[in-house]
């Protein structure tokens, strides 16, 4: 009788823990997960532009230079750099130059300047053309691809006025 008894006792403590057991490993998956603290201390790059200089009022058949600067404000370094500067209205300003630079590997701290030139159609509107201006490049510590976004705008100098 006494080991029925002990039996029946740890049965009970068994049946009663098994189930707190189960329901938090059935946790594992569940939206959202748990928060998991990174311990890693890479050092990441960080690009930025920096220095940006365009021409505000513009002509038809005139050289629009759109001057910038990247600098890589993180710890470690960047590779595999896709710069692009873009029209948003290829109507009224198109690129003059090519719209695509590459560049291997920035260090850290480490500054590169950039040139694009565009220039407006003939016939081009009276009004602001936006550029967009794109880094995008691989985390040489974590192997992320990072991607970091400018916008400018161009204006039309003549033309008939945007209604």
């Amino acid at each position: 009788m006494k080991k029925q008894a002990w039996l029946l006792a740890g049965c009970l403590i068994l049946t009663s823990i098994a189930p707190l057991h189960a329901a938090a490993s059935n946790n594992v998956g569940t939206i959202p997960p748990t928060k998991v603290e990174s311990s890693s201390q890479a050092p990441m790059s960080i690009l930025d532009f920096t220095d940006i200089t365009w021409p505000q009022n513009n002509g038809t058949g005139v050289d629009i230079p759109i001057r910038f600067s990247i600098k890589n404000n993180g710890k470690g370094g960047a590779k595999n750099i896709r710069i692009q500067a873009e029209s948003q209205d290829l109507n009224g300003l198109v690129p003059k130059s090519v719209t695509t630079v590459n560049a291997k590997f920035f260090a850290p701290k480490q500054k590169e300047t950039y040139t694009f030139v565009f220039q407006m159609t003939p016939g081009a509107e009276k009004k602001n053309y936006p550029v967009k201006l794109t880094v995008a490049y691989v985390d040489v510590n974590t192997n992320e691809v990072l991607e970091s976004k400018q916008f400018v705008t161009v204006r039309a100098a003549d033309g008939p006025v945007d209604t």
